[in-house]
Parts: C-alpha cells; sequence; structure tokens
C-alpha cells in the first residue's frame, strides 16, 4: 500500500465514523434513553459528526478524482471531469446525495427531531453500502448483497453510535445523584438489549456479506482482503466479550465506574473496526482474484470446447482496449485525424465485443455499464475529430479515460487505473501524418 492508498483508507475511515455516530445520536434518544430525552450535548455532538462527515465526503471525492480520471489533481478539478464524476458514476451520484443529507443534517442539528435524524442518518449510510462492494453486484443477488450490507452498517451505527451518549451518561452519574444513577442503569439495561439486537445482525448479515466478498474459509488467509476480514472479525470477538462481561457482571451488581470503563473500550474497539473497514473497502474481495482465472481463461476454453471456436476472455479484450486507447491519444495529439478516426472506430468495436463475447464478469453487467459510461465520451471524441480540434479532442479523452476508471470503480475493479499515455506504446509506428 503506497501514501495514496493509505490516505484513502483514512479518509474513508474517518467518514463511515463520523456517519455511524451521527446516526446513532438519534437511535439513542429513541432506543436507549429511558424518557427518550436527548443525550448529552445532542446537538453538537450532531452539529461536529454532520461537520466532520461532510468535510471528509468531500477529501473523499478529491482524493477518487485523480483515481477515476488518470488526470493530476489540477486537471481532474476541471468543470467537465467533475460533472463526470457526480452524473456518470454511481460512486459520484451516491456521494452527491449524501453531501445533501449531511448537509441537511448539519443545517436542522438545533432542531431536528430524533425520527427526523435517525431517518436522514440511515439513509446516509445507505449511500455508503451502495458506493462499496455490494453496489457492484447486480440482479436477484445485488439486491441480496446490498441488503446484507445495508442492514450491516445500519446495526453497526445503532451499536457505534449509542454507544457515545451512553458513555456520557455513566459518566455523569458517578457523580450525580440518584434520580441521575436511576437514568445511567435504565439506559444501560436498554442499551444492553439494543447491543443484543446490533451484534446479532452485524453478525449474520456479516456471514452474507463474506459469502460474496471472501467466498470459502481457505481464502481468508490467503488474501489480503480475507487477513483484514480476519482482523475485524477478531475486534469484533473482544468487542463481544466486553459486552458479555458489562451484561452479566456489571450490570446486575450496578457497577458503573467499570461499566463506563468498559463501554468506553467497546467504543474505540469499534473505532479500530471502523479503521479496518476503511481499508477494505480500496482491497479487491477475494473472491475477485479467485475467479479471474475462471471468468477470464477458464469460461473461454469452456465456451471454446462448446462452440468449436475460441471466445476471448474479458482481461484479453480489454488488454487490446488499453492498447486503442493509448493509440487514440498520441494519434489525436499529433493531430492525425484520420488515424484517430481509425483508432476510435476499433474501441468503439472492442467495447461492442465486451457486449457480446463478456456482457457478465463477477456478476456484474460490464457489457452494458461499460456501453453506457463511454458512450457520450466516445461521441464528444468522433465530434472532435471531424472538427479537427485539439481542445475538444483532450476533454474528450479525459472523460473518456474517467469512464473506463468510474465502470472499474462499479465493477470492484479500481485498482486498474487508467490514465492519459505518458510514451508513445510502440516504437514502430509513426503517430505523426
Amino acid at each position: 500500500m503506497d501514501a495514496g492508498e493509505g490516505g484513502l483508507a483514512a479518509l474513508r475511515a474517518i467518514h463511515f465514523a463520523s456517519c455511524l455516530l451521527l446516526f446513532g445520536q438519534f437511535v439513542y434518544v429513541l432506543a436507549v434513553s429511558p424518557d427518550r430525552q436527548p443525550g448529552p450535548a445532542l446537538r453538537s455532538t450532531v452539529r461536529w459528526t454532520a461537520a466532520a462527515a461532510l468535510l471528509s465526503a468531500l477529501a473523499w471525492i478529491l482524493a477518487e478524482l485523480p483515481r477515476m480520471s488518470g488526470l493530476p489533481l489540477a486537471q481532474a478539478l476541471r468543470p467537465d471531469t467533475v460533472a463526470a464524476l457526480f452524473t456518470a458514476t454511481q460512486f459520484g451520484k451516491l456521494a452527491l446525495l449524501r453531501l445533501a443529507l449531511l448537509a441537511a443534517a448539519f443545517a436542522i442539528a438545533g432542531a431536528v427531531r430524533p425520527g427526523i435524524g435517525a431517518l436522514t442518518g440511515g439513509l446516509v449510510l445507505l449511500t455508503l453500502s451502495g458506493s462499496g462492494h455490494a453496489g457492484a453486484d447486480r440482479g436477484a443477488e445485488g439486491v441480496v448483497h446490498f441488503a446484507a450490507d445495508g442492514a450491516h452498517i445500519l446495526a453497526a451505527g445503532a451499536w457505534l453510535g449509542a454507544l457515545l451518549p451512553l458513555v456520557r451518561v455513566l459518566r455523569q452519574a458517578l457523580h450525580g445523584d440518584e434520580p441521575a444513577r436511576r437514568l445511567a442503569a435504565g439506559a444501560a439495561a436498554r442499551f444492553s438489549t439494543l447491543g443484543i439486537a446490533a451484534m446479532a445482525a452485524v453478525l449474520f448479515s456479516g456471514v452474507l456479506n463474506a459469502s460474496y466478498t471472501v467466498g470459502s474459509f481457505a481464502m481468508v488467509l490467503s488474501s489480503e482482503y480475507g487477513r483484514l476480514l480476519a482482523l475485524k472479525v477478531a475486534l469484533f470477538a473482544v468487542i463481544l466479550v466486553f459486552a458479555a462481561v458489562n451484561r452479566t457482571i456489571l450490570m446486575p451488581r450496578n457497577r458503573t465506574e467499570p461499566l463506563m470503563r468498559n463501554a468506553a473500550i467497546e467504543f474505540l474497539l469499534g473505532l479500530g473496526v471502523v479503521a479496518v473497514v476503511g481499508l477494505l473497502g480500496i482491497t479487491p474481495p477475494a473472491t475477485h482474484a479467485a475467479e479471474e482465472h475462471v471468468h477470464e481463461h477458464g469460461a473461454s476454453l469452456h465456451s471454446a470446447e462448446q462452440a468449436g471456436a475460441y471466445v476471448p476472455g474479458l482481461g484479453e479484450i480489454m488488454a487490446l482496449q488499453q492498447m486503442r486507447h493509448a493509440k487514440l491519444w498520441f494519434a489525436g495529439a499529433a493531430r492525425n485525424w484520420e488515424l484517430a478516426d481509425y483508432e476510435l472506430d476499433e474501441l468503439r468495436e472492442g467495447f461492442d465485443d465486451v457486449a457480446r463475447l463478456q456482457p457478465m464478469h463477477e456478476g456484474v453487467p460490464v457489457g452494458e455499464m461499460a456501453a453506457k459510461l463511454t458512450a457520450a465520451p466516445l461521441d464528444a471524441i468522433d465530434a472532435a475529430i471531424k472538427k479537427k480540434d485539439a481542445a475538444a479532442f483532450a476533454r474528450g479523452f479525459d472523460s473518456l479515460t474517467a469512464a473506463c476508471n468510474s465502470c472499474h470503480q462499479a465493477a470492484s475493479h479500481g485498482f486498474i487505473r487508467i490514465q492519459r499515455p505518458t510514451a508513445a506504446p510502440y516504437g514502430n509506428q509513426i503517430f505523426t501524418k
């Protein structure tokens, strides 16, 4: 992992933690507070979590722009590139919706009703599910994966977010009067019930999620994704131990101080889990590596056996597309419009091959998705070639590059990043006219 990926993982973790805490503040009022009164410092906590989520969301978008466009940040900030991110990619569309929801949460923090706040925070969390691995699947399988991941993150938010005001209530009870201690005891009991339900939901939805991203137990320690997932499970197991001690030993004996200490440790361990989630989001699922050979080679050989003809795998088609992408750039940069038009036509044929020969890849309709994302950029390049407009050609090419990276992101292959070519691919071809 390089510094850029480490920074992106940190941004994701900060953003996830802020969104989880925002949602949990309102869950505390609705499900934990005995008299449904706001927890300590509810309004200020909602404001700072919404603000942190907003700022980290913007920083995340800035970090993704160069990754998706293949351009340096200064060039990626051009209006057409930013517009392509928000209109042509699932990540961008959901990020825009999340920004609007977070802005609304921040604006109404002082007077928001718990029900409205919980609904807003829940929608924020669901947009995160759609931006991750669960958002890449399609069809009935995609619906199930998204539902499982949505339940997972909502349950985690209810537990982790409600834990913070509980710690504050327990701390107040240490030096408070009898009513404060009764309030804390009631909140702890209700949180324990919420925690059991939330942990059960996290456990079962997590197992279902793992079936999509890991596949088999043998893959857990054989891939980076699996090892990170094992670390997440280990932290979760430690949290369960603390929760069991709290419920069976400390709560029946009204041990407020150790209960508060254990709740604080649970909270910190929960943040550790969120940090691991930040890394998981930028790591290819174990199933992708395991299925790559089957999809790109086994499936082609199987088709060849049945049809008596060789069928190229998706990786082979895309390797040719990458070559055509580079040749198109150098032809256009040299203003060799005849060659550029030829390479553009080859690119279109390549995308047609994807739709015809490999329409589905790892459960993702890559043929349909590639056609939809690249249609407008390809048309823009075509228009620029016909007008012999070098500036318009460059803009169209950058939009095409962004579309390619967006498609990779949507297919959970964001680790494949395309950019403007920096060196001619072939020394034996002259690109000038």
